[in-house]
């Protein structure tokens, strides 16, 4: 008495797991009736439907903006939030920078330790990453063992401060194997700053994709930045034994393809381009593809608006490369004027 009646019944979800606890509090002592008591659990039951819906909505939208095995950002996600970050600063003309991180001789580690030490590596990458990254700056997986950075802002000085500190720190904190095995992982930087190189998410991915093939042929194991790739890429031309047709590397300064989606199994699914040819790609998928299948895509072209056109690809050969991922082959079906509109800009 003097404290009232307070009624607590359990919200469960579907599986009769406890959700939280739905309180209904008199100020009257003994004052709910049996009936009172049936009328707020049918209510209990309707509110824990609607908070059952809203988790498992939430967890949706988690996962689609979210890569499951690195805790880090999804490509897609990346991309609108750099989007949005241009659409701003391009007013105030605020530089800020980007970073594209590629895993050193990540097939070996696959190869001689095993995929689940690949998926360690890039789990531990992850959490180092959003470890070190400034409140407002962006980390994200960009596919297979590639990941991006967004600094939300900072010239050229700063952007190569936290690449060499980031560089530095996987170095000594990330290793594979064991005894005499045990190896350091290392990763290439390659870095672009808005608006010197670029006043376009295409130019900016661009200029950072040819600063990190640079270290690559470098060396590995070190960050280059934009200024330093402005030299003609060093495989401007090369052929392909596969396909014995002249390809071209598919990121270039000024323009080209973007990157590709392909509709496998109903969903949409990016490819990672390696090369290009008058009738065809090569790249990388993170889902099966057997010879023969016809595959619809939308091709993403670089320009000053991103825009893509719809296509068809026959895969003319496949190939495992583990942690999920294949090397197809792709030719283009059907007419292939479209196909060849977007090799002009690259100038194939």
């Amino acid at each position: 008495k003097g404290t009232g009646a307070l009624l607590s019944i359990p919200l469960k979800d579907r599986q009769g797991k406890v959700m939280g606890v739905f309180n209904i509090h008199r100020h009257k002592a003994d004052s709910f009736e049996p009936n009172d008591v049936l009328f707020f659990e049918a209510g209990a039951r309707h509110v824990a439907s609607a908070i059952e819906k809203a988790l498992i909505f939430r967890e949706m939208e988690t996962q689609a903006i979210m890569d499951d095995l690195t805790g880090l950002y999804s490509r897609r996600y990346f991309v609108t939030t750099m989007e949005k970050t241009l659409s701003n600063t391009l007013r105030t003309s605020k530089p800020f920078g980007l970073l594209i991180i590629d895993v050193d001789n990540f097939k070996l580690v696959n190869d001689h330790f095993g995929h689940p030490a690949g998926d360690r590596v890039l789990k531990s990458l992850g959490t180092l990453m959003n470890d070190n990254i400034r409140k407002g700056d962006l980390a994200a997986r960009y596919g297979g063992e590639e990941f991006v950075i967004l600094l939300a802002e900072g010239g050229l000085e700063e952007a190569m401060f936290t690449a060499e500190k980031l560089r530095s720190r996987v170095e000594k904190s990330i290793f594979v194997g064991r005894g005499k095995k045990r190896r350091p992982v290392t990763i290439s930087i390659g870095v672009s700053i808005f608006p010197q190189c670029g006043l376009s998410v295409a130019e900016l991915i661009s200029s950072a994709d040819r600063a990190l093939y640079l270290a690559k042929c470098s060396g590995r194991n070190q960050v280059r930045s934009y200024s330093e790739a402005e030299e003609p890429h060093p495989a401007e031309k090369r052929k392909s034994r596969r396909f014995m047709l002249t390809l071209v590397p598919v990121y270039t300064p000024r323009g080209g393809i973007q990157y590709i989606d392909l509709k496998i199994n109903g969903r949409w699914t990016p490819c990672v381009i390696e090369d290009v040819s008058n009738s065809g790609f090569k790249g990388k998928v993170s889902s099966k593809l057997s010879p023969g299948e016809t595959i619809p895509a939308k091709v993403h072209t670089m320009g000053g608006k991103e825009e893509f056109k719809s296509l068809s690809f026959l895969c003319r050969a496949a190939k495992e490369l583990g942690d999920a991922n294949y090397s197809v082959g792709m030719e283009v079906l059907g007419d292939i004027s479209a196909w060849r509109q977007c090799l002009t800009k690259i100038g194939v």
